[in-house]
């Protein structure tokens, strides 16, 4: 498959943005965050032309300065209907522990291009296909240890992740936050949560596989983190995959947290949470604990 890729700077050539991420104003970057994180603004077009915006934070120190030499690579799936600038302090907190960080965007969302997405489709597959373009970008950064490459996602974000860990053996670990244990699963809880509504798995995803299947295809790392509050993606479902899964994992249930924005484990955890994926990743991906910030 022959993967095109259009990169656009920050004050970059206008021909090669797509008009709505153009148009789209996000209301921070991680220019915005203190200190500053340096970042490119990127447009990644998938294989069927689709544009995705996205953002690409290299490497940096504590206080935001760049990191020389080639540092793992980390890629931030969407989650449910989230936007790049929700996912700032994911992007900012863990470019500053040493990870190349790239997220983005999917088809229809933010400064992306436009896609009709049924809110009653618990997943397209498309949002797979861009998170495929994304890693192949990442992974030809000069910045990136290519050997070293995790992805992480929040809510269907964690179950993408997964679900892409299955197909991309170079992908070393996944921290999975609040997964659904599938999306078959995650469709009885919807239900629950929105009665009369007629939520459904499209037939053109069921040719890939859920997180329940995902995971017996893995063979790296996964960090399950899940809120004991979420009532979208309840805590079993973490715990459930968590056991289903044979090989080196770890598990964390946030007490107090939820599913997703300010209650969400990220936002609610704080430090502590970026502190402890840190750690996870640092250890699985055969690198030394960085110095100098709280790991647990």
């Amino acid at each position: 498959m022959v993967w095109r890729i259009m990169l656009a700077l920050a004050l970059g050539c206008a021909a090669a943005c797509p008009e709505r991420a153009g148009a789209w104003d996000y209301p921070g970057t991680p220019r915005d965050l203190t200190p500053p994180i340096e970042f490119v603004k990127m447009t990644i077009v998938t294989p069927d032309s689709a544009r995705l915006a996205a953002w690409y934070a290299p490497a940096q120190d504590s206080a935001g300065a760049l990191l020389p030499g080639r540092h793992p690579g980390l890629l931030i799936l969407p989650g449910d209907r989230d936007l790049m600038d929700e996912r700032l302090h994911l992007v900012g907190g863990l470019a500053r522990r040493g990870f190349s960080v790239l997220t983005f965007d999917h088809r229809g969302r933010g400064g992306s291009s436009d896609f009709f997405i049924d809110r009653r489709a618990v997943v397209h597959p498309e949002f797979l296909e861009d998170a495929h373009s994304a890693l192949f970008i990442l992974r030809r950064r000069a910045e990136v240890d290519s050997s070293r490459l995790a992805a992480y996602g929040e809510s269907r974000g964690a179950a993408l992740a997964l679900a892409l860990a299955g197909e991309r053996p170079e992908l070393r670990a996944v921290v999975a936050v609040s997964p659904p244990y599938s999306f078959r699963s995650w469709i009885e809880v919807l239900r629950r949560e929105e009665p009369g509504e007629e939520f459904f798995v499209p037939d053109t995803w069921k040719r890939r596989d859920d997180a329940d299947k995902a995971v017996d295809r893995f063979n790296g790392a996964i960090l399950f983190v899940a809120g004991d509050r979420d009532l979208s993606t309840p805590s079993w479902m973490a715990e459930d995959l968590y056991k289903r899964y044979p090989r080196r994992k770890d598990l964390w249930i946030v007490e107090g947290a939820g599913h997703a924005g300010p209650q969400g484990p990220s936002r609610f955890a704080g430090e502590l949470f970026l502190g402890r994926v840190s750690e996870f990743l640092h250890r699985e991906l055969g690198l030394p604990p960085h110095r100098g910030w709280p790991e647990r």
